[in-house]
C-alpha cells in the first residue's frame, strides 16, 4: 500500500456535508493527496476495499446504519476505518468517519483531518 498521503487518491463524499467544523480537515486532505474523487458515498468504501483508491472520508451527516456495514468491508480488505478522532465505530456511532488502506496511512490521514 501507499505510505505517503501525497501519493494517495482520496474519495470525498458530498463536500457540502462537512460543515464548518469538518471542512478545514477535508480541505487539508484534498490539498495533500495526489487526486480526489468527489461524492463517492458507499462506492468510495467499496473502491477502497478493492484497492482502487486509498482514503475515503465522510462528513458528520452519518448515523450507525450508514456506518456499521462499512466496517467489515474495509477491515476485511486490510484497511482501517474509524471516527475522525480515531474512535472505534459501533452501533452507537454517528458523525464523520475516515477509512484508509492501512494502519500507517490511517494515522497520517487522521493527523491531517484533525489539524495536527
Amino acid at each position: 500500500g501507499k505510505t505517503a498521503v501525497a501519493d494517495c487518491i482520496a474519495g470525498i463524499c458530498n463536500p457540502d456535508s462537512f460543515g464548518p467544523s469538518h471542512d478545514p480537515g477535508m480541505q487539508r486532505l484534498r490539498r495533500a493527496t495526489r487526486w480526489n474523487v468527489w461524492d463517492t458515498g458507499c462506492l468510495g468504501y467499496a473502491s477502497l476495499a478493492r484497492g482502487a483508491i486509498d482514503v475515503t472520508i465522510n462528513g458528520p451527516n452519518l448515523d450507525a446504519f450508514d456506518i456499521c456495514a462499512l466496517v467489515p468491508v474495509v477491515e476485511g480488505a486490510g484497511g482501517a476505518i474509524t471516527a475522525w478522532d480515531g474512535g472505534a465505530l459501533t452501533l452507537h456511532s454517528s458523525g464523520a468517519i475516515v477509512a484508509s488502506a492501512g494502519d500507517h496511512l490511517h494515522a497520517m490521514v487522521r493527523e491531517l483531518l484533525n489539524g495536527s
